[in-house]
């Protein structure tokens, strides 16, 4: 398929190539995404705690708990309190050592 190359006020030569693909999808799974994961591998192994060596999920789960650690350290960290209750009402290990 190629593009027209005159360029008009209104036909499609106007509207750039990137434009035209608004299903660009996300590089990274979202938040919400990962936790389902969790669920998941809670509702299989009966635990969250998951090998961080384990893949995304593994990284994913690690990443909460250094949020966490942060937050409790007063400093700053993506993980919210909505977050954090989600987390908790599946009974994730926050500390694992």
């Amino acid at each position: 398929e190629e593009v027209a190359q005159s360029s008009t006020a209104h036909g499609p030569a106007a509207i750039p190539p990137f434009a035209l693909n608004n299903t660009k999808k996300r590089k990274y799974p979202s938040w919400h995404e990962m936790f389902k994961k969790l669920v998941d591998f809670k509702a299989i192994n009966g635990d969250t705690i998951v090998p961080q060596k384990s893949g995304p999920l593994g990284t994913w789960v690690h990443n909460q708990r250094n949020h966490y650690r942060l937050l409790k350290e007063g400093k700053y960290a993506p993980l919210t309190s909505d977050k954090c209750e989600q987390l908790e009402s599946i009974g994730f290990v926050f500390k694992c050592r």
